[in-house]
C-alpha cells in the first residue's frame, strides 16, 4: 500500500510550510550580508549611504592568489563535517522513528536540541582535552579535528529534524521512516546553510603557519579581511561565495535522499 504523504503524491502543506520557514530563517542573514558585497560600507556612512562597488569585492576575492586553496581547504571541512553528523544523527533519528509512542519520541526530540544550543568553544575544549591541542597544529590531524568539534551540534540537529519530519508523517498515517529520511536531508541543508561554524579558538590556531596550508578556508579569509583589516564589504563577499559553494554541497544529500524516496514509492 503507496503512503497518502508519498513524495510522488500530493505533499502535507504543513511539510510545504516548515520548509519554507526554515529556508526563510537561513536566508535572512544572508540577504543582509549580500547586500554588503555590493557596496563599499563605511559604519560613519551607513548600509544605504555607502558608495556603491559593483563586483569589485568579489573580483578582488576571487584574484586572489590563495583562492583555488580556499575553496578546496573549505569543501574538505565542510564534507568532513557533515559526513561525521549524518554518520551519527542518521542512525539516531531512524532508532527513534521506530519509538512506538509519539511522547517519548517527541521527548527525546526535545531533547536531540540540547547540544546545537551549547557554545562552540565547549566542543572546541572537549577536542582539546581528549586528543591535546596538538590536532590543530599537524595538517595530518587538522581536518578530522575540525569536523569533531562539530560533530555533537550536527548530528543532534540532523536527528532532531528525522524524528520531527517522522512524527508529523506518522501522524498523517503515513510512513515514518520516509519522514525520518526526509527530516535528516532537509537538516543536512540546513547544516550546510547555517555552518555550525568553528570555535573563536580554532580559527585563531588556523592562522599557525604550521597548519595553514590545510586550515586556511573562507572563514580564516573572512575572519582577516573583516575584522583584522577592517574591509567589511570585501569580507561580506568572501562569505557570500562560501555560502554559495555550501548550498551547492548541501542539495546533493537531499536529492539523493528525494531521489531514494521516490523509488520506494513505486
Amino acid at each position: 500500500m503507496r503512503s497518502d504523504v508519498s513524495l510522488s503524491g500530493k505533499i502535507n502543506p504543513l511539510s510545504i510550510f516548515l520548509l519554507i520557514l526554515v529556508m526563510f530563517a537561513a536566508l535572512i542573514p544572508a540577504f543582509y550580508n549580500f547586500i554588503l558585497t555590493f557596496i563599499d560600507y563605511s559604519p560613519i556612512q551607513g548600509l544605504f549611504s555607502s558608495p556603491s562597488a559593483g563586483l569589485r569585492n568579489y573580483s578582488q576575492v576571487i584574484s586572489q592568489p590563495a583562492f583555488p586553496r580556499l575553496v578546496l581547504n573549505s569543501f574538505v571541512h565542510w564534507l568532513a563535517s557533515l559526513s561525521f553528523a549524518l554518520l551519527l544523527g542518521v542512525p539516531v533519528a531512524i532508532l527513534i522513528s521506530f519509538v512506538k509512542s509519539r511522547k517519548t519520541a517527541a521527548t527525546c526530540a526535545g531533547l536531540l536540541l540540547i547540544p546545537v544550543f551549547v557554545p562552540a568553544s565547549v566542543y572546541f575544549t572537549l577536542v582539546i582535552q581528549l586528543f591535546s591541542s596538538s590536532v590543530f597544529m599537524r595538517e595530518q590531524t587538522y581536518t578530522l579535528a575540525f569536523a569533531a568539534q562539530t560533530l555533537l551540534p550536527g548530528a543532534a540537529l540532523i536527528a532532531f529534524s528525522g524524528v520531527a519530519f517522522g512524527l508529523l508523517y506518522r501522524s498523517r498515517r503515513g510512513n515514518a521512516l520516509q519522514g525520518t529520511m526526509l527530516g535528516c536531508g532537509m537538516a543536512a541543508l540546513l547544516f550546510m546553510l547555517v555552518t555550525l561554524s568553528p570555535a573563536y579558538e580554532a580559527t585563531l590556531l588556523s592562522a599557525n603557519p604550521m597548519v595553514n596550508r590545510v586550515a586556511d578556508t573562507f572563514d580564516t579569509f573572512t575572519y582577516r579581511s573583516g575584522l583584522t583589516q577592517m574591509q567589511i564589504s570585501h569580507s561580506a563577499a568572501s562569505h557570500t561565495l562560501r555560502s554559495l559553494l555550501q548550498m551547492l554541497l548541501a542539495v546533493m544529500p537531499v536529492f539523493a535522499i528525494i531521489l531514494l524516496l521516490r523509488k520506494s514509492d513505486r
